[in-house]
């Protein structure tokens, strides 16, 4: 696979998907990898449901003890599941999302990323996101999306393009000019700015990119 390939060359991009990703200007593998997040979420500290207080946003993990479809007096739907870690129980709170019974199994272990508020007298986790374990205690991209292309499915993607391809990206600036500016290389811009250990390295993979970014525009208008 070249980087220059249509998105469709990946396996699961069919027609249907690659029109959707058109809205998002990704034609090609390379559009992809260069589809940027736009801001970071800092999941690095897993709270214990024990000391999740009213207002905070957090990041917990546990097991799933049930999770059902409950109907209001308005005729509105509400998922109602609990998570249980070594420090205690917890309430979930869903609106709207009738199939989660369906896909989250009592007894499975998943992370949650979202606001812990109060639901009535109860205090709860209100519609958060889920994610599988690996995205709990790590800073997770969040990208521009459209309809039926999310970020979960963006990083899905991008993280296999990566460790897959990461080798065929050739660096466009020269030694000299990189040491001058204390560019960090490609490969290693590519994967902080995904999947960034630190969010310091984020922004230096960023500038890195943008600077490629001028710096070949430049280079294409001389030649013109």
């Amino acid at each position: 696979m070249n980087l220059s390939d249509s998105i469709q060359t990946i396996s699961g991009i069919g027609p249907m998907v690659s029109k959707k990703l058109e809205k998002l200007e990704i034609r090609t593998v390379f559009d992809l990898v260069h589809h940027l997040p736009f801001r970071y979420e800092d999941r690095r500290i897993i709270t214990p449901i024990k000391q999740i207080a009213s207002g905070n946003t957090i990041t917990v993990v546990g097991v799933v003890s049930e999770i059902t479809n409950e109907y209001t007096k308005s005729g509105k739907v509400i998922q109602k599941g609990e998570l249980v870690d070594e420090s205690g129980k917890i309430p979930v709170i869903w609106f709207n999302q009738r199939y989660l019974p369906r896909t989250i199994v009592a007894g499975s272990k998943i992370s949650l990323y979202g606001k812990a508020d109060w639901f009535g007298r109860i205090k709860a986790i209100i519609s958060p996101e889920i994610g599988d374990i690996e995205t709990a205690g790590i800073i997770v991209p969040i990208y521009p999306e459209t309809n039926g292309i999310t970020s979960k499915w963006l990083r899905r993607q991008v993280y296999n393009l990566i460790t897959q391809h990461k080798n065929e990206l050739e660096d466009p600036l020269p030694k000299v000019i990189s040491d001058k500016y204390d560019f960090i290389p490609l490969k290693e811009a590519m994967s902080q700015v995904h999947f960034p250990d630190n969010l310091e390295l984020a922004v230096k993979a960023k500038e890195k990119l943008a600077f490629d970014e001028v710096f070949i525009l430049q280079l294409k208008n001389q030649v013109r």
